[in-house]
């Protein structure tokens, strides 16, 4: 894992907060998704994860807000926004989700209680890092012991969601959304991995019938 590579390079801090950081992007061609050795990055829109550079620790957040200066918002258009890269210089939002060691960047801490200094470097962060970090929430510290549920993919990125059924079951469990959001899918995705990657039992009461059309041989099985 390399997060500090100038090749994935947004842009700047340019204000610190404890919840929140604001960035500032030297071009909006720095918002486009792009490629490097064949990795995929999203680049620097709205919902998309980036890593900060620090001294000891590097921070990944996830952006929640782009706008541009009020000045550069009367000559806007999306000819000149998309290949002009002067003329635009973009700021960002973004939330602070977890800080990791600079030095072992797979090794993430779960809460942030360092921050970035003003002028750090905003890189975009790969599937490949994001995967690593959704993967260390919740899990044993002896692999062996670990199971993982692969329940989809990010809809920002392209990066696969292994969490650890240790995280989801080990204490209490709720699974919450708007209607058509993806709960009962959820439920079903988890369900069927307990039975087919554990020896547990799963007792399902389907007050609303959403899975009564599970074939016998599955409850059976459940």
């Amino acid at each position: 894992m390399d997060p500090f590579n100038h090749n994935y390079f947004l842009g700047y801090v340019n204000q610190v907060s404890p919840q929140y950081v604001k960035v500032h992007f030297p071009s909006s061609i720095l918002l486009e998704k792009f490629s490097h050795n064949g990795v995929f990055f999203a680049g620097g829109n709205v919902g998309n994860f980036i890593v900060i550079e620090g001294e000891e620790y590097g921070f990944l957040a996830r952006i929640i807000e782009i706008e541009l200066p009020d000045g550069e918002r009367k000559t806007i258009s999306e000819k000149a926004i998309q290949h002009d890269e002067t003329a635009f210089h973009p700021s960002g939002k973004a939330e602070l989700l977890l800080s990791f060691s600079v030095f072992e960047p797979a090794k993430a801490e779960k809460t942030v209680s360092k921050y970035p200094a003003i002028g750090a470097k905003v890189y975009s962060c790969s599937d490949e890092q994001i995967e690593i970090y959704v993967k260390e929430f919740g899990k044993k510290k002896d692999e062996s012991e670990n199971v993982y549920a692969d329940l989809g993919k990010l809809t920002s990125n392209d990066a696969n969601c292994k969490v650890s059924l240790n995280s989801i079951f080990g204490r209490h469990c709720a699974i919450v959304g708007t209607t058509g959001g993806g709960k009962s899918w959820t439920v079903a995705k988890l369900v069927e991995e307990v039975i087919s990657k554990t020896n547990n039992k799963v007792i399902l009461i389907d007050a609303t019938g959403e899975y009564s059309k599970i074939s016998s041989n599955s409850l059976r099985e459940c």
